[in-house]
């Protein structure tokens, strides 16, 4: 049979670029399990000493002394959180405050702050009297000064509150 020299290249690199190819392939697969068999030594670790001063702690928070009585369930918990309000304030709340599931009024409220849109209906307490109170001056709509006014009683009620007795309260 007679041969081909031109094809006689061809034949060669076609034995050789495999070879090559998985010699390569096998070397990495070597070097690669070699290197993840043999973890780094960890470094070598020092006595800890025993000289460094503890750390100082400022408030300390202690355990209660007394025996903590549960939480009401949400249905029954209106009666103890009005009477709390009745201490800090005494009756000057009542003319303000929603009477009924004041505790769920509360919750829904605190959870709709973060929110666009609020549901008035549910705020516990009840709206300001009177309505609310628009001055124009130089063609600007602002808030009226007489609207002030309207929460004063509120806020007289909330400035004599002690406010030691509060966080006490809330704990």
């Amino acid at each position: 049979m007679p041969m081909d020299f031109e094809d006689e290249p061809r034949n060669w690199w076609a034995y050789v670029i495999p070879v090559v190819v998985v010699a390569g392939l096998g070397a990495a697969l070597y070097y690669g399990r070699k290197t993840r068999e043999a973890p780094p030594e960890p470094p070598a670790q020092v006595a800890a000493t025993a000289t460094a001063p503890a750390p100082k702690v400022d408030n300390v928070i202690e355990p209660p002394k007394e025996a903590v009585a549960p939480l009401p369930s949400l249905q029954e918990s209106d009666p103890s959180m009005l009477e709390g309000i009745t201490q800090l304030f005494g009756n000057k709340l009542d003319s303000f405050i929603v009477p009924a599931d004041v505790v769920r009024h509360i919750v829904v409220t605190i959870d709709n702050l973060p929110r666009r849109k609020t549901s008035v209906q549910l705020w516990p307490l009840k709206q300001t009297a009177g309505t609310f109170a628009t001055a124009e001056a130089a063609g600007e709509l602002t808030v009226d000064s007489r609207n002030y006014a309207r929460y004063e009683p509120l806020m007289k009620m909330v400035r004599s509150c002690n406010v030691r007795q509060l966080a006490a309260t809330s704990k």
